[in-house]
């Protein structure tokens, strides 16, 4: 599979290459490690950042969201 936009939309703030987090369909919590592969309309496909293979489901713009910053609250 190749890493280029099939049909990105001009309004989304998602764009290949993003790191996101993805919503788990089963408990609702937000799981981090992925980065935007591919958009193709409304649909994102996200591969996983350890692994880099790409997961073989898309996810609507509901389902991801760009990656929290973790602050250093120590510092």
């Amino acid at each position: 599979m190749t890493n280029e936009n099939l049909a990105e939309p001009q309004d989304s703030y998602l764009k290949v290459g993003d790191k996101v987090e993805i919503k788990n369909k089963f408990d609702g919590d937000w799981s981090g490690g992925y980065v935007i592969s591919k958009i193709d309309g409304d649909h994102y496909y996200v591969t996983r950042s350890s692994e880099e293979v790409e997961i073989p489901y898309y996810f609507t713009q509901d389902h991801i969201r760009k990656s929290k910053k973790r602050s250093m609250w120590w510092i």
